[in-house]
């Protein structure tokens, strides 16, 4: 892989933009998306400046006491080199498309959803009497409409 040194940086080839997480992936902010800051501050992305500095992307981040603040960022999205900071700017996390549902024999449903079926199993083995199935429902109004019908008739 050629490398590119610069004065603040060291630009490997294919990798501009990104960073490595610790679980060893390639992470990168689009830019184009909805932008956030690691710890849930809204971010809007104002421009990439024309300057020789590897801060070189503007932001503006509503903290969490609603004030505004400039920050310029690295392309990975990082105000500092090396650590990861709840400061960093990440894109906006997409919003599950399912929910898992506990059901228990003779088909009534728990009111309590999970984001994951590992979460949904480990409430399942509290319950080893009743023998709850796990139900993968759409996460829309359409389906939370019919759960809630079908509870109210069961």
């Amino acid at each position: 892989m050629a490398m590119q040194r610069t004065s603040h940086e060291i630009k490997f080839k294919g990798y501009e933009g990104k960073v490595r997480a610790e679980g060893g992936e390639v992470m990168s902010v689009n830019w184009k998306e909805p932008i956030q800051t690691r710890d849930g501050c809204k971010a809007e992305f104002v421009k990439e400046l024309k300057m020789d500095s590897t801060f070189s992307m503007l932001c503006i981040v509503e903290d969490h006491s609603g004030l505004d603040a400039v920050r310029y960022l690295s392309k990975q999205g990082k105000v500092h080199m090396g650590a990861q900071s709840r400061h960093d700017i990440i894109n906006v996390p997409e919003e599950p498309k399912w929910f898992w549902m506990l059901v228990f024999p003779p088909w009534s449903t728990s009111s309590i959803t999970f984001v994951s079926r590992e979460a949904a199993e480990t409430e399942a083995s509290k319950y080893t009497l009743q023998n709850p199935l796990i139900a993968r429902v759409p996460k829309n109004d359409v389906a939370a409409k019919i759960m809630a019908d079908f509870e109210a008739n069961h």
